[in-house]
């Protein structure tokens, strides 16, 4: 066999073990994002704050958009259920892209984690998940409606006209700003 096959054959391996091993990360990553999730839903709120804070962040910017079969995410149920640590943990180790992606996600009755925020969690939750967010992607999250035609913003002004408004009022341009009183 001469040189140039050997070399070929060579890279061929070197190519198919770094898609092996590609494939066997995404996968560690998945059954590792799905058991933090499991945690965070049977009680187990402070092994889950542990476990993600000393985490990586692939795996947690993965269980960020893992929905489960009504469409929850673990922001929706650290939301929903008042967990405040959870869901600070959450927002404070995910990457903006990842969390500007989560806060969309609707759950079967139409929530987004933002809608669940809003009504459960402290205002200095929402503040600091209003802060952490990119202007745009805030302002898609403020305005989606859940299946009743009720949206984050319209639950911000009822339940929050304090500091988490006026924290959204500081980060909207002035267009969204108007943009949302035309609605």
């Amino acid at each position: 066999m001469g040189d140039d096959a050997m070399h070929k054959e060579s890279k061929e391996n070197d190519e198919s073990a770094s898609k092996v091993s590609e494939k066997n990360h995404k996968a560690t990553v998945q059954e590792r994002a799905h058991r933090l999730s499991d945690m965070l839903v049977s009680g187990y709120k402070e092994q889950f704050i542990e476990q993600v804070n000393n985490g990586d962040a692939n795996v947690i910017n993965y269980l960020l958009v893992m929905k489960d079969r009504y469409g929850e995410t673990p922001l929706h149920s650290a939301a929903r259920y008042q967990s405040e640590k959870a869901f600070m943990a959450l927002i404070e180790k995910v990457d903006q892209k990842a969390l500007s992606d989560a806060l969309v996600i609707q759950d079967y009755r139409g929530e987004t984690p933002l809608h669940l925020a809003v009504q459960n969690l402290s205002g200095d939750t929402v503040v600091a998940l209003i802060k952490k967010v990119d202007q745009h992607a805030l302002y898609d999250a403020l305005v989606m409606k859940n299946h009743f035609g009720v949206t984050p913003l319209y639950l911000l002004a009822k339940n929050r006209p304090d500091e988490a408004l006026m924290a959204f009022i500081e980060k909207a341009d002035q267009k969204a700003i108007n943009e949302l009183l035309v609605m």
